[in-house]
Order: structure tokens, then C-alpha cells, then sequence
């Protein structure tokens, strides 16, 4: 008996060798019918659907089989006459290469193990290649003979059709014939394929068949038999294809065999890259049978949807321009012979349909040689066989090239592709599936990362070691040993949903609070457990969160979390050794104030630790100096700093450091703040605005700013360089020396004389600790708990600290710094005196963000300069890309390439959005097709039931909630709740991780855009930004505290790129932007006498 499987050989090269011991994979496209005495399996086909604009629909489907004929009928229902070609393994090898769902485990603890799991082994890919013909009723293409049964006008009904089929001698049951009469009866094309005569199963190679359809269906009903049959799906279309009249399944991550899945050490990468850069993938062993299990518990008929993303760089992954390149090098090089020509071509397309074909028509061979033999090793067979080789290039590109550029073009034109799989038993092949598209939903990502923590030692083997893995949906497993824990009696599924034309869809099954309850630790603390957030999106996503989430509310808010810092976060260091006896008092008090409120708890410790300090404060003013010549008065003042460092002093007296206590918007949420707390706010806005006031004692809750010095109000030069310890992550937990001794990055500075000068890793942008600096303050939790700002959680699982690839060692070197972006710097003489001292590295004080001054406050104009032209302009996007497809869709692609989240920082007050305007062939606006357009000082967003609502507004911003889940502005009230347990929801364009883990991270925002049925004439589109969004404006000027005046002050920024389509570019066409930056004005206005500025 003879087994071929030909297209599963594809399936294998990129999974373990593990994974493809499981049962040989079948698909269905149609049905399939051996020859009279034999046996052959249900029909393997893989298919991808594109779906065209004028309702045309490509079909390129894959066969697979198993079993002993040689012969066989293949039936393949169609509701309209087909134009019928070849298409390529080639095809489906690569797109599932790019595409196929991904897991893999950081590993932690690995070097600890008495050895290391090997790595699994991999077969080669196995591919062919194909190409389109004319529409005929009957003819023959590649290996098969083929005819349009419907019109033989004596094949109407089941009986005439076995009938036909036993003529051709082909063994077909009369239930099986039943199966394909629905689709006689109701007028479709059924088409009836064999092998010819001549040809080998061996020979197996897709097809593509391209029809008129209005309805997207998979004609599931004519293939028989009782095993399951697996199906995959590649839907190129206008938006996510949804499944119509099955669910969609949202898998529980615990039932994933994580253990099987590929592997790599925590602080590395997967050997071979991840995402869309992988060549292959490992897939867990028991992928298939979990699917089964999960359409099982959906009654046998939903789909999981396993990626789903814009289409372009997918398409690419078929053929791209480098594969162009690559075949017109070997076209046009010179051959000694055509042996050499074949090794060439061998190098790069063997196995690939058409070789053999190509070979076998080039080539003059003696009789004992095959082709086999000639392509295996055509070296030996020099001169025993002889080759064209100008026919040889030509058939190669006929057979072989040709086929996947026409592959890759029936591709275009469909901007989103989804890929979907499911395991279907037979019971549940009554109907066909059928897809819609849904533009409401946002990407799926095709990439999963679970954490394991192995528990090793040099005697301890990883396979034998226990060891706890943290899921991604949340929660975590823990055993011992290589296999995965039994887990069946928890659901397959995380969620059921069934989904239509619009919105997340109907959840039919939420197992989430069951898996929570099993999965989640039972206790745990904000400080244990690092803030993981699913990855950003556009649009909704399938059946809500899928994130598994504590929820211990009933209604009310959670209590405030027991953190370590306190209103005091901002402190010098004592020295006193009885300072230790005081401190162990102070918790002492702190333990009995627990069940107080946390404002009081604050004070107390506050005036604690204030009574330790002032017995016996730290180091004494004269002390301090020892032999310096200035007094610490002084040096704290920056008008003193200026006289030796006027750069510097220049920069940052223009900065929002120097402007931060006297912002009219601080001063008037903290002023509201406080009273809407009764006091409890405190210093927690104040610490960080205005810290050496909270040192001093000069405030204890910023009311009384205005009446205070100027170098006690922002951040001054001492507070930053006097920084001598780090001690937390968040809250300005920043540790002061309060001496004279001024730290920095330089390693051997020269001492002054006025003040000491030492070198400080702090300070140094080569090291992980300098961002911890600027983490302190740009990283803030409320009393409540929420995770208000998350500027340093955000960079540190950004790829540019090198943590979100794995490398987590204090000492590491980042890939950039938070300096790198806002502190760049150049080689100058950094301070006037002592006089020769040599140049250094003068890093710029300026620190442009996102924030503008709202008063006449120098550098006014320096600083949006240095926002709007350099900033943005630098690190706005890593692409920005726009492709416009028919009939009249647009879709965007954005990746911001700062080193955190846009917009970051107190997001929740800031507005960042896509403006996208289309014009008519006269120049004039088409409001009704575009969104974004927000003039000056109008408020962006609005209720929906307002006539100035922007349904298709994309802005990206945060959200909070308080307890009763209502959306709130000020962050005083942001609580967590059932409704949102983390008290905020993060709508910003997500900071880049890596795209060796996590896949490609753009995202993609669609419009439909045409006005009086055709395509607008021009349509620009960019992104706008605002400090601060009206609507927070104007709720502190109800307050009565911001003067109105203020809020008409705030400016719109718009980023350094634009994108510009016009009709004459044409559809299919993808349009990126270029980045502009323009770092040289806002040094000019900052420094009219500077080089090159005269």
C-alpha cells in the first residue's frame, strides 16, 4: 500500500519532530473518491481565500491525502463557473512560516541546571510551484484532468452523478453521492478532478481556482468519513474575517502543553527569531487536540482565529522584491555549462514544483539516469548528461518563478489577512462555513510567551527540575518534570463567542472567573508581581478582555496597597547610628496605623521620621563643605550653577524641570485635589514638581509655592546631582546626600574647587540605573493603587532596555537610555572654570517631551521646536504607512518608535490622535468620510449621543475609573473595581518590545472613504498631539481653578511625518511616510551665538 503525503511534508519542516508524530493532518475542500478497490483518506487541503472588491473570490487550495489509489476523483462544489490553474506549496510553506501561531517559555534559571534540553531537530521545507490557465469545462492542467459537471446536463442529481463516477471508475456510496446533490440542485459548479493517467500521486500540487461569489464559504459537506478533519485558513479581505455560522474560540492557555513548546533562555533570544522573522516554529503537542476539544465544548463548529493583522508584510513573506532580485542575478550570470547552471538553480529551488518539470524538458539523459537522479546530485552526472541551459533558465522561470509572482499578485489589492484554524468532527459537517468581515476588531497577535521559572542546581537536570510558569492570558502553573500537569477538567476554552459584521461580539461561553478562581494566586501584592498588560490594539477584541484578572471588589474600592514609600519618598540620608532605633519606633507607629487611612498613616511616619532626622539632622551645613568655598545655600541655588555652567543653565531654565511648580495646570489639579481630599493628597504631587521644598520643609502640600524661593520651586540642578541613591521604582523614591559633592557622569572629573565633583552610575546613559534615575519620578501609583504613570514600567519591557529581550542583568548595557532621546549630547567644554579643562560629553538639559509652557516662560518657543520639529520627528513612528485598496478602503499602520508608550506619562490627561482629511476633485473637505479634524481649542472628544461626535476618531490616551467603574478625570478618585480591576485602561500606542519575541508590533486603523460612490481625489493624514486635552482644561475651569484664560493656551502639536495619497497614485499602492527632524531651530533660539547659527 502506497501513502503519500506530499503537502504534510510541508506542515513538518517548520515544527519539532516531536510535533509531527501526531496523526497525518487532513483537511477538506470538496470531496474525494479512490479508485474501484482501493482506499484513501478524507482530502488534506489547505486554502486561502481572497476575497476581491468585485466580488471575486481566489481560492489557492492545498491537497493532502493518504491511502493506496493512485487514482482518484476529487469533487470540488463551486457556485459559479471557475478559471482553473496550478498554485505552489511554495505558497502555503512560506505564508505558514510567517504566520503560524507561536509559543514559546522564557526560561529562567536554565544556567543553573546540570545541563540544557537540546534543541529540537528540524526538516527541510518542502515546496512547489504552479500557474494559471483559461476557464475551460473541460481540459487538463499539471497532473489532473478535469470537468465542469454542471454542464453535463445528465448530471443533475445524486444518482447520475455515482453513476458518472462509476463510468469513470471511481467506487462512490450512495450517501456520499447525497452529500455533493445539494449543491446540483441548487445550480452550483461542481468540479470533478483525477490524476491523469500518466501522472503520479507524487505530483500532487495545488490549485487555484478563481470564481464569482457573493457569499465566503468553505464547501465542507462532501467530504465523508468519520474521522475529524482539520481545517486552515489564510482569508485575504477587506477586514478581519469572522466566522458566520460557527464560534470563535478564545483557547484557555492552561490547557497548552507549554512544556513542549520552543524554548529560550530569559536573557537571549529564540535561536532562528520569533514573529514574522521566523523560518519556523515549534508548536506544543498537544495544539491540535486542545482545538478539537475547544470546538468540541462549541457544540463542533468554531474557529480559533490565530492571527490577524494588515496583509502587506505577509504578502511579502510569497515573493518579494528580494526574490525578484535574486532569480534576475542567476538569469543573467554566466554558465560554463548547464551543470553548472542546474546547481545554481538547485541551490535555491530544490524541491520546489516545477524543477523537476523544467529539468526533465532540458535535459538529454541516458536511460539508465532519472531526473530524481540528475537534480539529486548533478555534479556526478557531468558528462553523461547534457543541459540547455539557455532553456533551462527559461523553464525555470515558466515553472518555477513565474507561478509565485502570480501566487503573490492574486494576493494585492486585499488588505488584511486572518488565519484561522479548527478541528471539525463529522457530525458537525452538516453545513458549510461561511465568513463575513468585521471592521470593528482589532489585531489578533500571533505570538505567546509564557515565563518559566526553573528550580535547578548543578546536581539537577531542567527536564528533571520542578518549576512554576506564569501564562499569558495571567495565572500560573507550577510541577515537576517534563510533562505538562493534567489539566483536562479545566475548560479548553477561555471564551466562546460568536461574532458578526460588527462589534466584539456575543460571549455564548466566559470561563474566565472559573480559570481565575484555579489559575491566580490567591494573595498578592502590586510590589510582587510586575504590571503585565496585553498587548495594545485598535478596535475591540474578540468577546472582551481575555485577560484573567483578581477581582476580590464587592462594589466598593480595593484598599490602598501596603507600599513602602510614603509622602516622605523624598528625604536626605542621615548618618546618626541612633537614627536606627528611632526609624525601628517609626514602624513600629506604622504597624499600629495600619487599618488608619493612608493620609494619616503618611503624616505619622512623615512626622516620625521628621523627629528622627531633626535630633540629629544629616550632615551639618559646615560639615558638608569641608574645604569648598561655597556655601550648600548656595550650591542649591541653580543662579549659582549658571556661572560656571551657563549651556546648561540656559537649557534647562527653558525646561519643564524649571517650569514644573509653576505650571498653571499642576498648581490647579493639586489646589483641587486638596480640597476634594480634605488634605490627604498631601505631597504626592509636590514631591515631584517642586522636590527640595518637600526636603526643606518648606511645604507639605504645594499651596504655598508661589510665596516660596525660586530655587525651591521645579527641579533644580542640586536636587538631580545630589541624587546619591535609588531606592524603589516609582513615587520619587530618590535619596539625597544633601552635601556638597555634585555627582555626574564623568569618571574622572576635575574638581572645581567651589564644590566636589564625583562620578555616579546614576548618571552614566551606558547603564541600566540612569533610567532608574528619571524612573523614580516618571513612574507614579496613587494612594489608591492605580498605576497612574507608567513612563519606566513602559521602557523597561520596551526593546531598548534590553529586558524585553530577556537580558535582565543590573549591569547590562541598554540598547539606549532615557538620555539617549532626551538628553542628547556632544563633545564641548562643559563648565568655564577651572580654566583649560578639557571637553567632555555635554549632555543637553532641555528634556523636550510632550509638554509646553502655558505661561510667558523662556525658551517658549525653543521648547516646541524642540518637541514638534526634532522630537516627534525623531522617535514619532518607526513607520507610518498607509495602502489603499478597492473598493475604498484605508489602512494605516503605526509603530511609534520612542522607548515608551505615546503618548506616556500622565496619559490620561493627554490627547494623541490620527487626523485624516479627504478632499474633493475642487480642493474642498469631505467631513463625512474623514475623522480627526479638531480645530484649535475645540474640546477632541464627545458623548456619543452629541452631533459632534467622531465615531471613527482614533485617539490614543488612557482612561480612568472610579470605584463605581464611572470614567473620571482626576486621579484622586481612579479606583480599581470589578468593572476595570486596574483602575485604568490603556489606550496608547504601544512602546515596541522586540520583534524577535513578540512579532511585529504596528498597528492598523481602517477607514472606508468614498463620497458620492467613488474615491476622494486627495486624502493627507497625520498625527496631532495635545499636552493636555480640553476637556481636563475646562473641568478644572468649572472648578473654579484654572483661569480660563489658560486653557485657550494650549497648543496642538502635530508629528514630524505626513502622509499624502491623491487619486493618480491608484489603488493597491503602499504609501509610507518619511520621517522628518529638524534638531538645529530650537538650538538657535535657545543660543543665537551657537555654531552655525549665526
Amino acid at each position: 500500500m502506497r501513502r503519500f503525503i506530499r503537502g504534510f511534508r510541508g506542515v513538518c519542516w517548520f515544527v519539532a519532530w516531536a510535533a509531527c508524530l501526531v496523526p497525518l493532518r487532513v483537511y477538506a475542500f470538496g470531496g474525494l473518491w479512490p479508485d474501484a478497490g482501493a482506499s484513501i483518506a478524507q482530502p488534506a487541503a489547505r486554502a486561502i481565500l481572497v476575497r476581491a472588491s468585485d466580488q471575486t473570490l481566489t481560492a489557492i487550495v492545498q491537497l493532502t491525502t493518504a491511502g493506496d489509489s493512485e487514482r482518484f476523483a476529487w469533487l470540488v462544489p463551486l457556485p459559479s463557473a471557475a478559471q482553473v490553474g496550478l498554485s505552489s506549496n511554495a505558497v502555503f510553506a512560506r505564508l505558514d512560516a510567517a504566520t503560524a501561531p507561536q509559543y514559546w517559555v522564557a526560561q529562567a534559571g536554565l544556567l543553573q541546571c546540570k545541563d540544557q534540553q537540546p534543541a529540537p531537530q528540524l526538516e527541510p521545507p518542502d515546496a512547489s510551484v504552479t500557474q494559471p490557465t483559461d476557464t475551460l469545462r473541460r481540459g487538463a492542467i499539471g497532473p489532473y484532468d478535469y470537468v465542469d459537471l454542471t454542464a453535463d446536463a445528465d448530471v443533475r442529481d445524486a444518482q447520475r452523478l455515482r453513476a458518472w463516477l462509476d463510468d469513470q471508475g471511481f467506487t462512490v456510496g450512495e450517501q456520499q453521492a447525497e452529500r455533493v446533490a445539494p449543491y446540483l440542485r441548487d445550480g452550483w459548479h461542481v468540479l470533478a478532478f483525477q490524476l491523469k493517467r500518466d501522472a503520479s500521486a507524487s505530483e500532487l500540487r495545488p490549485l487555484l481556482l478563481t470564481y464569482e461569489s457573493t457569499e465566503l464559504s468553505l464547501p465542507l459537506q462532501p467530504a465523508a468519513g468519520s474521522d475529524a478533519v482539520q481545517v486552515q485558513l489564510w482569508i485575504f479581505g477587506p477586514s478581519q474575517a469572522v466566522p458566520r455560522d460557527y464560534a470563535s474560540l478564545v483557547l484557555n492557555d492552561a490547557r497548552i502543553d507549554w512544556l513542549s513548546a520552543g524554548k529560550f533562555n530569559e536573557r537571549a533570544l529564540p535561536s532562528g527569531g520569533a514573529g514574522l522573522l521566523a523560518e519556523y516554529v515549534p508548536k506544543p503537542r498537544n495544539y491540535a487536540a486542545l482545538v478539537r476539544a475547544a470546538a468540541d465544548e462549541a457544540g463542533g463548529r468554531g474557529f480559533v482565529t490565530e492571527l490577524a493583522d494588515a496583509s502587506s508584510d505577509y504578502r511579502d513573506k510569497v515573493w518579494s522584491a528580494a526574490d525578484e532580485d535574486n532569480f534576475q542575478l542567476l538569469a543573467n550570470q554566466s554558465y560554463s555549462d548547464g551543470i553548472e547552471a542546474l546547481v545554481q538553480l538547485r541551490t535555491h529551488y530544490a524541491g520546489w514544483d516545477g524543477m523537476y518539470e523544467a529539468v526533465e524538458s532540458a535535459s538529454t539523459r541516458p536511460a539508465d539516469m532519472s531526473v530524481e537522479q540528475l537534480l539529486t546530485e548533478p555534479e556526478a552526472q557531468r558528462g553523461r548528461a547534457q543541459i540547455d541551459t539557455a532553456h533551462l533558465l527559461a523553464l525555470t522561470h515558466e515553472h518555477v518563478i513565474q507561478p509565485m509572482r502570480d501566487a503573490a499578485a492574486a494576493l494585492v489589492g486585499a488588505p488584511y489577512l486572518t488565519r484561522l484554524y479548527t478541528v471539525i468532527g463529522a457530525e458537525a459537517r452538516s453545513d458549510d462555513p461561511s465568513f463575513t468581515f468585521n471592521f470593528d476588531l482589532g489585531q489578533v497577535r500571533g505570538v505567546h510567551v509564557a515565563h518559566q521559572t526553573l528550580a535547578c542546581n548543578a546536581d539537577l537536570t531542567a527536564r528533571d527540575a520542578s518549576w512554576r510558569i506564569q501564562l499569558p492570558q495571567g495565572g500560573e502553573l507550577s510541577g515537576t518534570g517534563p510533562d505538562w500537569p493534567e489539566s483536562s477538567d479545566l475548560p479548553a476554552n477561555l471564551k466562546v463567542v460568536k461574532l458578526s459584521e460588527t462589534g466584539a461580539g456575543e460571549v455564548m461561553q466566559d470561563n474566565a472567573a472559573r480559570l481565575a478562581e484555579v489559575l491566580l494566586p490567591k494573595t498578592t501584592s502590586e510590589d510582587d508581581q510586575p504590571l503585565r498588560l496585553p498587548a495594545q490594539q485598535l478596535g475591540l477584541t474578540i468577546g472582551g478582555s481575555q485577560q484573567l484578572v483578581q477581582r476580590p471588589f464587592a462594589g466598593e474600592p480595593a484598599a490602598a496597597p501596603e507600599t513602602r514609600e510614603t509622602g516622605c519618598s523624598v528625604a536626605r540620608v542621615t548618618t546618626r547610628a541612633s537614627g536606627g532605633w528611632c526609624l525601628l519606633a517609626s514602624v513600629a507607629l506604622l504597624l499600629w496605623l495600619r487599618r488608619r487611612s493612608w493620609a494619616r498613616r503618611t503624616l505619622a511616619l512623615c512626622l516620625s521620621l521628621s523627629a528622627c532626622a531633626e535630633g540629629d539632622t544629616a550632615l551639618s551645613h559646615e560639615a558638608a563643605l569641608s574645604s569648598a568655598d561655597m556655601t550648600l545655600e548656595q550650591l542649591r541655588d541653580p543662579e549659582t550653577c549658571k556661572g560656571c555652567h551657563p549651556t546648561h543653565y540656559r537649557q534647562w531654565s527653558a525646561s519643564m524641570h524649571a517650569y514644573a511648580a509653576r505650571d498653571p495646570v499642576f498648581i490647579a489639579m493639586n489646589k483641587r485635589g486638596q480640597r476634594e481630599t480634605n488634605g490627604q493628597l498631601g505631597d504626592f504631587c509636590v514631591k515631584c514638581h517642586a522636590p527640595m521644598a518637600v526636603i526643606d520643609k518648606l511645604t507639605t502640600d504645594g499651596l504655598n509655592l508661589e510665596h516660596l524661593p525660586d530655587k525651591n520651586r521645579g527641579v533644580s540642578c542640586y536636587f538631580c546631582h545630589n541624587v546619591s541613591s535609588i531606592e524603589g521604582d516609582h513615587n520619587a523614591l530618590l535619596r539625597i546626600a544633601n552635601d556638597s559633592t555634585m555627582r555626574g557622569p564623568i569618571k574622572d572629573p576635575i574638581q572645581p574647587g567651589v564644590h566636589s565633583a564625583e562620578y555616579s552610575d546614576l548618571f552614566d546613559d551606558r547603564t541600566r540605573k540612569s533610567t532608574a534615575m528619571c524612573g523614580g519620578c516618571h513612574d507614579i501609583r496613587t494612594p489608591n493603587g492605580v498605576h497612574l504613570e507608567r513612563t519606566f514600567e513602559e521602557y523597561r519591557a520596551g526593546i531598548f532596555s534590553k529586558v524585553a529581550t530577556g537580558d535582565t542583568a543590573e549591569d547590562a548595557s541598554p540598547f539606549d537610555t532615557c538620555a539617549g532621546c532626551h538628553m542628547p549630547g556632544h563633545e564641548e567644554v562643559i563648565a568655564t572654570a577651572p580654566a583649560g579643562a578639557p571637553k567632555r560629553m555635554l549632555h543637553e538639559h532641555l528634556w523636550p517631551g510632550v509638554d509646553l509652557a502655558l505661561t510667558d516662560f523662556p525658551g517658549k518657543d525653543a521648547m516646541r521646536s524642540a518637541v514638534e520639529d526634532c522630537q516627534f520627528g525623531a522617535t514619532s513612528f518607526s513607520f507610518f504607512k498607509l495602502e489603499v485598496t478597492p473598493p475604498d478602503i484605508f489602512t494605516f499602520q503605526l509603530e511609534t518608535n520612542a522607548g515608551h508608550n505615546q503618548p506616556s506619562g500622565a496619559a490620561e490627561d493627554r490627547r494623541l490622535w490620527l487626523e485624516f482629511a479627504a478632499y474633493d476633485d475642487n480642493g474642498q473637505l469631505l467631513r463625512e468620510v474623514s475623522s480627526g479634524l479638531i480645530e484649535d481649542h475645540e474640546q477632541e472628544e464627545w458623548p456619543a449621543s452629541d452631533p459632534r461626535h467622531d465615531p471613527r476618531l482614533l485617539m490614543f490616551r488612557d482612561h480612568l475609573f472610579d470605584a463605581q467603574g464611572k470614567e473620571v478625570h482626576m486621579f484622586w478618585d481612579a479606583a480599581k473595581s470589578n468593572a476595570h480591576p486596574l483602575g485604568f485602561e490603556s489606550k496608547a500606542l504601544p512602546v515596541a518590545t522586540t520583534t524577535y519575541i513578540e512579532g511585529k508590533h504596528a498597528l492598523v486603523k481602517q477607514y472606508r472613504a468614498s463620497s458620492s460612490g467613488q474615491l476622494p481625489a486627495r486624502v493627507t493624514a497625520r498625527m496631532r498631539m495635545r499636552p493636555v486635552g480640553q476637556d481636563v482644561l475646562h473641568d478644572l475651569v468649572a472648578s473654579g481653578d484654572l483661569d480660563p484664560s489658560v486653557a485657550t493656551k494650549m497648543q496642538t502639536l502635530s508629528f514630524g511625518t505626513q502622509l499624502e495619497w491623491t487619486r493618480q497614485d491608484g489603488v493597491n499602492k503602499l504609501i509610507s511616510a518619511t520621517p522628518k527632524s529638524d534638531c538645529s531651530t530650537y538650538r538657535c533660539l535657545l543660543d543665537p551665538n551657537a555654531s552655525g547659527c549665526q
